[in-house]
C-alpha cells in the first residue's frame, strides 16, 4: 500500500468536495430548469464541458510532471484545453448576450473574441522555460527569460 503525503490527499479532499458541489448544483438547477429545454442542455453542457476540462488539466499536469513527455501528446492536451475552455466561454458569453441589451452585443462578442486568442497565444505561442520540471516554477528565475520573453 503507497502512502500519499498529505498535500496529495488535502488536494484529492478539495477535489472531492469540488466536484460534489458542482454535481450537487447542476442537479438542482437541472430539476428546477426541467420544463425548458435549452436551458437545460446548457446547464448539462456546461457540466459536462467543466468535468472534461479538468480531467485534461489533471492528465496535462501529471504529463508535465514525467521527465520524458511526448510533444505530440502535450500538444493534443493543449488543444483539447483550448477547445474546452473556449466552448465553456462562448456558450456562457451567447446566454449572457441574450440577457444584454442589443447595443452591447459587439463588446461581449469582442471580449469573448480577445479571451479565445489570448489562450491561444499563451497555450501555444509563448515559449514555455526549458528548466521547468516537474511542476515546480518557483525555481525558475525571471532572469532566466529572454528580453523579448519579459515584455
Amino acid at each position: 500500500m503507497m502512502v500519499q503525503n498529505t498535500d496529495e490527499r488535502q488536494a484529492f479532499c478539495g477535489t472531492l468536495i469540488g466536484l460534489a458541489f458542482l454535481t450537487t448544483n447542476t442537479v438542482l438547477l437541472a430539476y428546477q430548469t426541467r420544463h425548458d429545454p435549452w436551458t437545460l442542455a446548457f446547464v448539462f453542457f456546461a457540466y459536462l464541458d467543466v468535468l472534461a476540462l479538468f480531467g485534461c488539466l489533471r492528465a496535462y499536469e501529471k504529463q508535465r510532471a514525467e521527465p520524458l513527455g511526448t510533444v505530440e501528446k502535450n500538444t493534443s492536451l493543449k488543444v483539447a484545453i483550448w477547445v474546452l475552455a473556449n466552448a465553456l466561454n462562448v456558450a456562457f458569453v451567447y446566454r449572457v448576450a441574450q440577457m444584454m441589451p442589443p447595443a452591447l452585443y459587439a463588446p461581449v462578442w469582442g471580449m469573448s473574441g480577445f479571451t479565445l486568442l489570448a489562450t491561444f497565444y499563451g497555450l501555444f505561442q509563448c515559449p514555455e522555460p526549458k528548466n521547468l520540471n516537474n511542476n515546480d516554477a518557483e525555481e525558475v528565475l525571471f532572469s532566466e527569460f529572454s528580453p523579448e520573453t519579459k515584455v
